[in-house]
């Protein structure tokens, strides 16, 4: 997406980030490769933004290609969910891992295991 059509847009600097964040994550699931279904039973370390991040990635890890999607898309509807983003132009970004607010995700979803942050995602709607 070009500067001006986000311009338009209005999207903050924290949209923009978050639009980053959603392309990085969707990156890091194409990359990851298919492991043990132990990804059920992980939970995500919310205590910061580096062990939300390196949580998050364990899992991705370790679940089958087929699950990562969903997760990941759930996690930032979790992030999104909050109000500090414009949905509207997530998806429109090449640089999202670098800009994911695991700081504010981790307090999302601490603790929290594949299946809960389905769940939890899902009654955001």
């Amino acid at each position: 997406m070009r500067k001006h059509t986000l311009k338009r847009l209005n999207v903050t600097r924290v949209g923009k980030a978050t639009i980053s964040a959603v392309v990085g994550l969707v990156v890091l699931a194409l990359q990851a490769c298919s492991a043990p279904q132990t990804y059920r039973s992980l939970t995500i370390d919310g205590s910061n933004a580096a062990s939300t991040e390196q949580s998050v990635q364990r899992i991705v890890r370790s679940m089958p290609q087929s699950q990562q999607a969903e997760f990941l898309l759930a996690l930032v509807k979790i992030q999104v969910h909050s109000g500090q983003q414009q949905a509207a132009a997530l998806l429109h970004s090449d640089t999202a891992m670098q800009h994911v607010n695991y700081q504010f995700l981790g307090q999302q979803t601490h603790g929290l295991t594949y299946l809960q942050v389905i769940e939890q995602a899902k009654r955001l709607q």
